[in-house]
């Protein structure tokens, strides 16, 4: 079907019509609501266990992420859904394989170290530039000499 997400042979609809409540689709994958009108999507075998929880959407490094908020002896903190249902030590990393953050089913999460997360995401972007005063800066400016460059005039032959 067209618009149909293919993750490790299961198929799962790519944007998802509105939900009014956390609900099992199939046998391949259960749908948790999130606020901002957004949802989740997990294994069946999680969705019991992830149901009874608060879950919002929370944006964080430019992508949203499904995760419930605790309170502690030492205040407040947010736990992520990928890691409660990966169990991810910490000091690791879980890196969503088709890279929908919202998308938490065990067959899209990984467990890697740091070291492997950066090796996936490196941005391809030489390290150096050869021109004198010219950097390279992935924000807005990019390519925007930092200081007034002054080129020789050229003769001709």
């Amino acid at each position: 079907m067209p618009g149909d997400l293919k993750v490790k042979g299961t198929t799962t609809p790519m944007v998802l019509m509105s939900v009014k409540e956390s609900t099992v689709i199939d046998d391949n994958f259960a749908i948790i609501k999130l606020t901002h009108g957004m949802t989740a999507i997990v294994d069946p075998d999680d969705y019991e266990k992830l149901k009874a929880y608060h879950w919002q959407a929370r944006k964080s490094f430019c992508r949203y992420y499904a995760m419930r908020k605790i309170t502690t002896d030492h205040g407040e903190c947010w736990i992520r859904m990928h890691r409660e249902i990966t169990f991810c030590p910490a000091g690791l990393i879980v890196h969503h394989v088709n890279r929908r953050t919202l998308d938490n089913r065990k067959c899209n999460l990984q467990i890697m170290s740091q070291q492997q997360h950066q090796a996936i995401h490196v941005n391809k972007m030489p390290r150096q530039i050869k021109y004198k005063g010219i950097t390279h800066k992935p924000e807005k400016n990019a390519g925007i000499p930092t200081k007034k460059l002054t080129l020789a005039p050229t003769k001709r032959i």
